[in-house]
């Protein structure tokens, strides 16, 4: 069977040199496709997952950014969407591999991190290409452009590392299923549409202004969903109500990126899904403002957080 990688993550993965161009250079016996988003966490991966070609596709490594360093936010939703979506690939047949991509400084809170995540790892049997323990190894030198950026001899070591992996570890069986990651559409009265064209995929925006209301429904019951935003300035008011609960969200914008580019990111993917059950949603402007609005992704049931 002929092999193909897929790497989805971080700004490690896709920019300038970074783990797809590494892989590519150094001509591998299958092929390479990558995509991602910078700074983006393991909740991150699906939406990363639905933007992706899986054809073909035999072998998956993720490179979240929360490997390196457990954000403000928490890991616990973080983590629960990674295993689930590890099973998800391992239904189908798909190799999934966790890369652990370091960060500088290294503090207690990283350590304890990719402990737990090396500890899930081996009781599912996945592989795992660690960059600390390449370090450790004394196979390279701890490279980086910055804080958070893998120099060329880190990136390498990984990459020759991730090479052997897609050798050495055989795909299958694959079975063909429906999709499970699927983006619910805003509806909102008189709102305005913006498509963008975006690293990921063309993305169909709601604009909804002050005290306008958009509203959304899940396919099941207990589903989780992100919400993915797309603007500038001071942090904005939503009030969230589903058919359960109602909460006020405060989203934190995010500011461009060097190039004049907004960064698009999904917002409280842990929050909305475990805090708000229900399957109908409805979103209210509390400031006076704007913001761009998507339904992002859909994880999995309720009762595999409860497992979990």
């Amino acid at each position: 069977m002929q092999r193909k990688l897929l790497i989805i993550g971080t700004s490690n993965t896709i920019k300038h040199d970074g783990f797809a161009a590494v892989l590519r250079g150094m001509a591998p016996p299958f092929a390479v496709e990558a995509v991602g988003l910078g700074g983006s966490p393991s909740a991150l991966l699906p939406y990363m997952l639905s933007s992706a070609d899986l054809a073909g596709v035999t072998h998956l490594a993720m490179d979240p950014a929360d490997n390196g360093q457990i954000w403000q936010h928490g890991d616990g939703v973080s983590s629960l969407v990674l295993w689930h979506m590890v099973d998800w690939l391992r239904a189908r047949g798909i190799v999934p591999v966790l890369l652990i991509t370091p960060q500088t400084p290294i503090q207690d809170i990283a350590q304890a991190a990719r402990a737990a995540r090396l500890v899930e790892a081996r009781a599912r049997g996945i592989p795992v290409v660690d960059g600390y323990q390449l370090v450790e190894d004394g196979v390279c030198p701890f490279d980086m452009q910055d804080t958070m950026h893998l120099g060329p001899a880190l990136s390498g070591a990984m990459m020759k590392a991730l090479m052997s992996v897609v050798v050495n570890v055989a795909p299958g069986p694959f079975v063909e299923r429906p999709p499970s990651f699927a983006a619910p559409r805003f509806e909102a009265e008189g709102a305005e549409v913006i498509e963008r064209q975006s690293s990921l995929r063309l993305q169909r925006y709601t604009l909804l202004r002050p005290g306008e209301v958009a509203r959304f429904s899940l396919p099941a019951h207990g589903m989780m969903v992100g919400l993915s935003f797309n603007m500038l300035g001071n942090p904005i008011r939503v009030r969230i109500t589903s058919d359960e609960a109602e909460r006020v969200e405060r989203l934190h914008r995010i500011p461009p990126q060097q190039d004049g580019r907004i960064l698009e990111i999904i917002h409280k993917v842990d929050q909305l899904g475990v805090a708000l059950p229900g399957r109908h949603f409805a979103l209210r402007m509390e400031d006076e403002d704007s913001i761009e609005l998507e339904a992002a992704v859909c994880i999995f049931p309720r009762q595999a957080q409860e497992a979990a």
